[in-house]
Formats: C-alpha cells, structure tokens, sequence
C-alpha cells in the first residue's frame, strides 16, 4: 500500500494495483499528524511515526480484518525518554546485535535508543545512550555500512563521531584531523583528563 503522510493527518491508498491513469483512492488512516522535518521510518513491518507535537511515538500496520491501517501510540510505558522527538533513524542489525536499532535525536540533545520484539510483544524498549563528558548530539545519520554517526557538541566544539558497541572499539571517541603548518592540532580539548 501507498502510505502518504502531512503535519494534519496520515493516508493510504486503498486500490489493491496501482495503475496509469487510474485515480488513487485516499483514505484517512488518522489525524494525528506527522511532526514537520522528522521522517516516518519502517522497522520490523511497521511504520513508525512522530506526533506533530513531537511528543508521542506511534507505530501503524495494516489491518486486513478492517482494511486500514491503525496507528497505536507505543512510548506509553516510556514517555518519560520517548518525547519531543526532533528525528528518528533506524540501524539495520549487524554484528553481534540482535535486532535492528531505532535511534530518537530528542529536542534537548540527548540520544534515545529503541527495539522492539513483536514476537514477544514487545511493541518499545528504550533507554537513553550516554555521550561522553556530557556532549549534546546536534544530528543522527546511518550510513550505507549500518554505521551510526553523531555530530557532537561539548563545550562549544563539534565532532563528528561513529557510534560503535563497547565490546568492538576500546575507545571512547576518535578523532580525524590534520596538522596545522607547526605540526600541532587543536580540537582535543574534550580528551583532557
């Protein structure tokens, strides 16, 4: 189905083909409305969404008893971390993980990692993950490799960083840079101590 999203309220197509010059028929699945710059994201068959006030995170499926699809609210045992949402990512599982990852950037900076378990229920589980010396995260990216990267600020200073799991990197934080002409670099502050 042809799932169509605005800031008022959430479609979908309802014709079973799709074909060339044939109108689509439009059915409102909710109007709860999409949180404006945070894309929906599909992670272990449903589509996830932000409430237009960044406030609630819901998951929609596709019903075939009623024919639509339901969007259900799921931060509701955890609506303490799982709130104003600025933008969402999804990591596909890799290594040792042991389901694909759903990473919240909140409004405030902080990182909010999330799975689910549908086969146990399991609709959210979500904890916050600690930056380093206090940092504030300013962007969330996957790339093609299903790696995590952060654009970090602490103190002023913004890196960019690689998100990785503790038993693959002994170190807390690397940094990519160049001399300067008298062979030193700058930047380093945040390893001090």
């Amino acid at each position: 189905y042809l799932v169509a999203f605005t800031d008022r309220a959430e479609y979908f197509a309802s014709n079973r083909t799709i074909e060339r010059n044939k109108p689509l028929n439009w059915v409102r699945a909710s109007a709860i409305g999409v949180k404006k710059g945070c894309k929906p994201v599909l992670l272990d068959g449903s589509i996830y969404f932000v409430s237009r006030d960044g406030g609630r995170l819901y998951a929609a499926d596709y019903d075939a008893v009623s024919e639509a699809f339901k969007p259900v609210p799921v931060n509701d045992l955890n609506n303490d971390i799982v709130a104003n949402i600025r933008r969402m990512v999804v990591q596909r599982k890799s290594g040792n993980m042991s389901t694909d990852r759903l990473l919240l950037l909140r409004e405030d900076g902080r990182l909010i990692a999330c799975a689910t378990n549908v086969s146990q229920d399991i609709s959210l589980a979500a904890c916050e993950w600690p930056i380093t010396d206090g940092g504030i995260v300013h962007g969330v990216s996957v790339d093609g490799l299903d790696r995590v990267w952060l654009t970090v600020e602490r103190n002023g200073v913004y890196t960019r960083e690689m998100l990785t799991e503790a038993d693959e990197n002994l170190l807390q934080l690397g940094i990519f840079g160049s001399t300067d002409l008298a062979g030193q670099i700058s930047g380093l502050s945040h390893f001090n101590g």
